[in-house]
């Protein structure tokens, strides 16, 4: 646990790599804690390139949802149409409530150039996990669409969301300044 609390502190300072190579040590030391495998598949999803071997055999062996997000990261890199379209059948199969499925699908559309489907699986994905990532993907989407006015309205809120955000993070940094050092 420490291991993952570890790796998530260092995500914030920015660090992707050595988070993930500090989650690969917590799960390697405890390989059902699932909060480590949740804490690294997030971080490699929200990359825009495809993660090691290393991580996309372990969140394999963990999650076939995940692991077909990420094939689908491993297929568009490589060109391979195989690999996407069984992922994409994967995560076409997964729950309509799963975030990260609906979210990978809508790249996924978006990638093979399926836009009508890109977008229905993107606002899925804003209206189940509204994150700043997510409001920016579907901006970006709605751009490529022509939708200029919709593209805004997810930039706009993708602003409030990183200002809300940055206030939480300075008012957690205010009360840790409150407490007192020991002598």
């Amino acid at each position: 646990m420490l291991r993952t609390l570890l790796a998530i502190a260092v995500y914030a300072r920015g660090e992707a790599k050595e988070s993930e190579q500090i989650l690969h040590e917590a799960i390697a030391a405890d390989p059902g804690y699932a909060p480590a495998y949740r804490c690294l598949s997030k971080i490699v999803l929200e990359s825009s390139t495809a993660p090691s071997e290393k991580t996309i055999d372990s969140l394999c062996q963990w999650d076939r949802t995940v692991c077909s997000a990420l094939q689908l990261r491993v297929a568009r890199e490589s060109g391979n149409k195989v690999l996407r379209d069984e992922a994409i059948g994967v995560l076409a199969r997964a729950p309509k409530t799963d975030a990260m499925s609906r979210c990978a699908l809508g790249q996924a559309y978006e990638w093979s150039n399926q836009m009508a489907k890109a977008r229905t699986e993107m606002e899925a994905c804003v209206a189940l996990d509204p994150s700043p990532q997510n409001h920016y993907r579907l901006g970006l989407l709605y751009r490529r669409l022509g939708e200029t006015v919709l593209a805004q309205k997810q930039l706009e809120a993708r602003k409030e969301l990183l200002q809300k955000m940055s206030e939480e993070t300075a008012l957690g940094f205010s009360a840790l300044q409150l407490i007192p050092k020991k002598r």
